[in-house]
């Protein structure tokens, strides 16, 4: 397998373990770079590995991107869940200084 290939193979598992982190922001500079990686391998003429092997890395970072899609979902899911639990908890701090101060500026 050419260098290339493993390199991005490498940097596969390497966005794969970060977005179980949720550190997206490293997922999306990791995947970046993947992509040059791989566009770099396409440009060699011809290519240096057979078909099946080609298919074969694009089937798991495949497999990996729609893993990782579905984490980054189930992470927006909670985000936004914590979103509107503080806000309900604003909102009731809120009310709960109104009242205060309504009974204590009788």
């Amino acid at each position: 397998m050419h260098p290339l290939l493993i390199e991005a193979l490498n940097f596969n598992q390497k966005i794969f373990d970060l977005a179980e982190s949720e550190e997206w922001i490293q997922v999306e500079t990791l995947a970046t770079q993947r992509h040059q990686v791989l566009e770099n391998y396409f440009k060699l003429s011809p290519l240096p590995d057979a078909k099946s092997i080609i298919n074969d890395v694009a089937m798991e970072i495949s497999s990996n991107d729609e893993k990782i899609s579905l984490m980054m979902k189930q992470s927006k899911k909670s985000l936004i869940g914590e979103s509107l639990n503080l806000r309900k908890g604003d909102q009731a701090a809120k009310q709960y200084q109104q009242t205060f101060n309504q009974h204590h500026s009788l």
